[in-house]
């Protein structure tokens, strides 16, 4: 668990501004939380990151997935909080060294240089594709594709078609 202790800059989001001393006390394990101050990086380094299977499938996944949404450059995003590919790469390589395989990524984030930055990541450290888990989404149909009569299954296909490129995956 990770608590923001301090402003965010999204809309609708409201910062936890209290004594996280007292949330402590309120989880079952306090050994998981890490409270960051504003501005302070985090890694998440669990003691033993345990693969499990997702759901009813054989599919190995770590307890931990990393949410990849701060993962790009700022001046190509929406958020400016965001981190350039070197502190990226640092993160990954942590999370990854510590047993985490499940990253969730998506072409929101900082217009796809989240994907981007993992795809480079995994094919710099030569990490064997099968090892790793990656989510992501895609955007919804704009007014002007469904004005085309571009389908659903065509938005989909689009969309995973370039979040694969940019995670130079042939699956996700």
């Amino acid at each position: 668990i990770c608590i923001h202790w301090g402003s965010v800059d999204a809309p609708n989001m409201t910062p936890f501004n209290g004594n996280p001393e007292t949330l402590l006390d309120r989880v079952v394990n306090p050994e998981r939380i890490h409270v960051l101050g504003a501005g302070e990086a985090f890694v998440m380094r669990p003691k033993i990151a345990n693969r499990k299977p997702l759901g009813n499938t054989d599919l190995m996944v770590s307890d931990v997935c990393l949410g990849c949404m701060g993962f790009g450059e700022a001046d190509h995003g929406q958020h400016q909080w965001t981190l350039g590919y070197d502190q990226t790469k640092e993160i990954l390589k942590a999370a990854w060294l510590a047993g985490i395989n499940f990253f969730d990524t998506a072409p929101a984030y900082s217009n796809g240089d989240s994907e981007t930055f993992i795809g480079r990541f995994l094919k710099e450290e030569e990490i064997d594709r099968s090892e790793v888990v990656l989510a992501t989404k895609f955007f919804p149909r704009t007014l002007e594709e469904i004005e085309q009569g571009v389908s659903m299954k065509e938005h989909i296909e689009r969309n995973l078609e370039a979040s694969l490129k940019r995670l130079q995956s042939e699956y996700v």
